[in-house]
């Protein structure tokens, strides 16, 4: 079993082939130009791709301050039929793992960490004879050692989906072996970066969400984007889901 993948992680592979795959020429020039036919262009080429790899989430195109395209596409909830809107709300998952870097950079500058310092500095209940060796640094670079869910057969995901407190996490992550030396190789790790924002908590001595708020959402005028909570009812939250047909 594997964590359910947002819809907004389709978006970047939509737009990845918008980038790769242009329409055709005069539909750039239209863009340029600021032609109702580039938009219609862009539209039927969007279209193409909620078609044939049944795409739910909704897409903003751009070009010099001016919105050339806004929809939303597919079910905020498939068991009811539920539509998306332009006001509906996803679960970004893993694109939080940036904004976490950002927040360590952040508290790097303000003197309240620094990157060769050890997990175990932050995290005292962590085992020692792991995080004495884990540095932020290699957290930041997926290069301490720690698997992914993959990697982890004996961890259940169910722990990920229940209010748990930060030491119940924390203990969960503990019993976890290395797969590797930390500092050795390069594995993608979304238990590392869950220790991350652990250990930001305890260099700030704020919660992760009002570090969020402070370094990320308000900064950027993110003015709908919030932490999850799985005790929170959210206006205009979707469900995310896994398409098994692109899974690598």
């Amino acid at each position: 079993m594997k964590p359910r993948k947002s819809p907004v992680l389709l978006l970047f592979v939509l737009l990845i082939g918008l980038n790769l795959k242009p329409v055709n020429a005069s539909s750039y020039t239209g863009i340029q130009a600021g032609q109702d036919s580039c938009k219609d262009s862009l539209a039927q080429y969007i279209q193409s791709y909620v078609d044939a790899m049944g795409f739910s989430g909704t897409i903003l195109v751009s070009y010099k301050g001016n919105i050339i395209h806004h929809e939303a596409y597919g079910l905020a909830v498939r068991e009811w039929a539920v539509p998306n809107t332009l006001e509906s709300r996803y679960n970004i998952a893993s694109i939080s793992k940036p904004m976490t870097a950002f927040i360590v950079l952040k508290l790097v500058e303000e003197g309240k960490m620094k990157l060769t310092d050890p997990l175990s500095l932050y995290l005292p209940d962590f085992p020692r004879e792991n995080g004495d060796r884990i540095t932020i640094h290699q957290l930041l670079t997926h290069t301490a050692g720690i698997g992914h869910w993959k990697d982890a057969p004996e961890f259940e995901l169910w722990k990920e989906r229940i209010p748990l407190t930060r030491k119940e996490m924390i203990d969960c992550y503990g019993k976890i072996p290395l797969i590797a030396e930390p500092g050795k190789e390069h594995i993608y790790s979304s238990f590392g970066y869950n220790l991350l924002a652990y250990a930001c908590e305890s260099a700030a001595g704020e919660s992760f969400s009002v570090l969020m708020k402070k370094y990320v959402f308000e900064p950027a005028a993110m003015k709908y984007a919030r932490m999850m909570s799985e005790t929170d009812i959210i206006f205009n939250q979707t469900v995310g889901y896994e398409d098994r047909r692109i899974e690598g």
